[in-house]
C-alpha cells in the first residue's frame, strides 16, 4: 500500500522512528542500524521505504533505508518461524552484506551474535533462504554500500572482484575478505590477507 514516505524525522526509540508528513505522524517500526542512519542523516528530510503488515489485532509499519534492505526483510518474514520482530532483530545485529553472506556461505556463527536467535533457527534460514538469495543480491547490497559507506567498502568490493577473477567463487571470496577486513587496509594487503585465508 505504501512504498516509501518522504518527511521530517521527528523523534525516534530503541525499535522506530516518527516521521512527519503533510502534518501526520507515522511511527515506522525499524532494526538499530537503520535507525542510527536516518538519526544521523544530514538532512532533517528523509525517505523511508516502508512495508505494511495488516493483521486481525493490528497494522505496523516497518522502515527502511533503501529497498535492497527492505527486500531482505521481506525474505527473512517468509521463514517458518520468522515474523517482522525476530527480522527486525536480526537485521539489527548483521549489516545486510553481512546476512546475504552468511546466507549464501550457510554460516551459522554469524547469527550467534544476534541475541535470542539459536543455531536451529539459523539452520532454518539459511535452509529455507539459500535458494532465494541470489548472487545479484550480494552484488546491489555491495554497490548500495560503496554508494555510501566510503573507502573501506570500495576497497572490500575491489579485492573480492580481483580474488573473482583468481578463479575463486564470489561466495567464498566474499567471506574470506570480510574476515580480514580491517580500517586502513589497502587494496594490496586485503588481497594478501584474503588469499592466506581462502587457501
Amino acid at each position: 500500500m505504501y512504498d516509501y514516505i518522504c518527511g521530517k524525522l521527528v523523534s525516534y526509540d530503541a525499535n522506530g522512528i516518527v516521521i512527519d508528513n503533510a502534518g501526520i505522524g507515522y511511527y515506522v517500526n525499524a532494526s538499530t542500524l537503520s535507525i542510527d542512519k536516518f538519526a544521523n542523516a544530514n538532512n532533517p528530510l528523509i525517505k523511508v521505504y516502508t512495508y505494511l503488515q495488516v493483521k486481525e489485532d493490528g497494522i505496523a509499519l516497518f522502515g527502511f533505508v533503501d529497498t535492497e534492505e527492505r527486500d531482505i526483510f521481506t525474505k527473512l518474514i517468509t521463514v517458518s518461524g520468522v515474523g517482522p520482530k525476530i527480522a527486525l532483530q536480526i537485521m539489527s545485529g548483521i549489516q545486510p552484506a553481512d546476512l546475504i553472506l552468511a546466507i549464501i556461505t550457510g554460516d551459522i556463527k554469524s547469527f550467534a551474535k544476534v541475541k535470542g536467535i539459536g543455531k536451529k533457527t539459523a539452520e532454518r534460514i539459511i535452509l529455507e533462504l539459500r535458494e532465494k538469495i541470489t548472487m545479484s543480491d550480494a552484488t546491489q547490497i555491495n554497490v548500495s554500500n560503496t554508494a555510501s559507506g566510503g573507502e573501506n567498502t570500495q576497497i572490500k568490493s575491489e579485492a573480492v572482484e580481483a580474488l573473482v577473477q583468481f578463479g575463486f567463487s564470489r561466495p567464498e571470496s566474499m567471506k574470506a575478505v570480510s574476515e580480514v577486513l580491517s580500517q586502513g587496509d589497502t587494496l594490496e594487503t586485503l588481497i594478501a590477507k584474503a588469499l592466506k585465508v581462502i587457501r
